[in-house]
């Protein structure tokens, strides 16, 4: 098998606009990285972030890359900036919010990868309504993530 160096330069890779907010960037896929993990890049609106989520599959990793946001790791809650990095293990309960005043960017990596095919599926729910929790749970459920509304 021949492998081939990729580039995605900046405002490069598929974009998700995805309930809470955020617009998430894929910028490595399983299929870049022979599936061992997925790399994106997510633009957080101030005062937004996703709903309190645990993973039963991935493990993720988060680099501030700009904002300032609140993470919550289980009964944990901790700020980071600009520079800060933070784990969370497959398994624990945790969310963020952009707690600044200008939109926020994060560095993610999710291990192994597969993350991606729910963000695709989840980008479809329509996001000029209040969503459907039901089918939230139901795309959450059938990628290993459960929410907790």
């Amino acid at each position: 098998m021949t492998v081939e160096p990729k580039v995605v330069r900046q405002g490069e890779g598929r974009v998700f606009r995805v309930l809470g907010g955020d617009i998430i960037t894929c910028k490595a896929v399983g299929a870049d990285t022979s599936g061992s993990f997925s790399l994106f890049e997510t633009m957080t609106p101030p005062k937004c972030g996703p709903p309190p989520h645990l993973h039963h599959r991935e493990d993720e990793s988060f680099y501030v890359l700009e904002g300032e946001f609140a993470f919550r790791f289980g009964d944990a809650t901790l700020r980071a900036t600009c520079g800060d990095f933070l784990t969370a293990p497959r398994g624990l309960l945790h969310t963020f919010q952009n707690v600044g005043d200008t939109p926020g960017r994060l560095l993610i990596i999710a291990r192994p990868s597969g993350i991606e095919n729910f963000f695709e599926e989840f980008s479809q729910i329509p996001l000029d309504r209040p969503p459907d929790l039901k089918e939230v749970s139901r795309i959450g459920a059938k990628y290993g993530i459960d929410f907790a509304f």
